[in-house]
């Protein structure tokens, strides 16, 4: 059996957030997901003058759809410049940890979550706070 939808009915999906477009990403509605960010510098290298970053991503809701295979940017503070600059990528495991070992570091660092989307989820920027290396 064929099913017909009127224009009338689309605009009001289309006005409503639940209709779709033909790239599949939504036209509102999304779901959104706050998130936290953490950053601890350790010392779990075992050359010497090398340090490293353990960064978790976490959910508020408590879920792991922004969690898992999530992109993170670790960023040196440049006092040259007053900018963050970029140091290094990786992206989280299952668990939602992502790890960076630079050879050396000295001065402010952050991890950066940006903000990301697939399907109906909406996964929040996500910024940790400053540490010292």
């Amino acid at each position: 059996m064929r099913r017909t939808i009127s224009l009338l009915a689309v605009v009001a999906l289309l006005a409503s957030g639940i209709l779709l477009g033909a790239t599949g990403v939504a036209t509102g509605g999304d779901r959104r997901h706050e998130r936290n960010l953490t950053l601890k510098v350790g010392d779990h290298c075992s050359a010497p003058g090398c340090t490293s970053f353990h960064a978790r991503l976490s959910e508020v809701d408590g879920s792991s759809d922004c969690t898992r295979d999530a992109p993170v940017r670790l960023q040196h503070w440049q006092r040259d410049s007053r900018d963050w600059e970029l140091v290094d990528r990786a992206r989280t495991g299952h668990k939602g940890s992502a790890r960076f070992v630079l050879d050396s570091a000295r001065g402010l660092y952050r991890a950066v979550a940006p903000e990301t989307g697939a399907y109906m989820n909406v996964c929040l920027r996500a910024v940790s706070p400053e540490r010292h290396a």
